[in-house]
């Protein structure tokens, strides 16, 4: 095998790895959130397509340049690292913008289940995101997201504090 051979086999073998620890902490954080049950299934409908997370694969990688090792700070910072970006992606592939019918080959959110739940899935990604980051990372310093977290949610709304607790109320109730 040549070194590019190799270097490129090596490359795609530590992608995959990191892809596979992204994912499974995406998942573990996702199956302990007190959600309804449909919006967790938008979710990880819109979570688990194909896809290289490289930039959460970047932040592991920064990590251990940085640090020697991942932790498992660093695996949650990169699972809210993914989750953002797939909130991106899932309010960029609405009719609004691109209107797009596919996304990595499968139907994008607005598609497999409706617009009004993509939009409410987007919203609830990014909020997610940073609540992951604020909630779940147990360095000192985090105390001042965890604040900005909490600040930032009740700046939004009331409305949109409630619509993440329980998505599916509002749109079931009209508001």
């Amino acid at each position: 095998m040549s070194s590019s051979n190799k270097l490129n086999s090596d490359f795609d073998t530590q992608l995959h790895q990191k892809r596979e620890l992204v994912n499974n902490t995406i998942n573990q954080l996702l199956a302990n959130l007190p959600m309804d049950h449909e919006m967790k299934e938008v979710l990880s409908y819109t979570l688990q397509s194909p896809g290289k997370c490289i930039r959460s694969v970047l932040a592991l990688w920064c990590c251990e340049l940085v640090g020697g090792q991942i932790n498992r700070n660093a695996e949650i910072a990169a699972a809210a690292i993914e989750i953002v970006h797939t909130y991106s992606l899932v309010h960029d592939d609405l009719p609004a913008m691109d209107n797009d019918d596919l996304r990595r080959g499968r139907l994008t959110c607005h598609k497999a289940f409706d617009e009004a739940t993509a939009i409410l899935a987007g919203d609830a990604l990014l909020t997610l995101g940073f609540e992951i980051l604020a909630n779940e990372i147990d360095e000192p310093a985090m105390s001042f997201v965890r604040y900005v977290n909490l600040k930032g949610i009740m700046v939004i709304s009331p409305k949109t504090f409630s619509c993440h607790l329980g998505i599916f109320d509002c749109s079931c109730s009209g508001s």
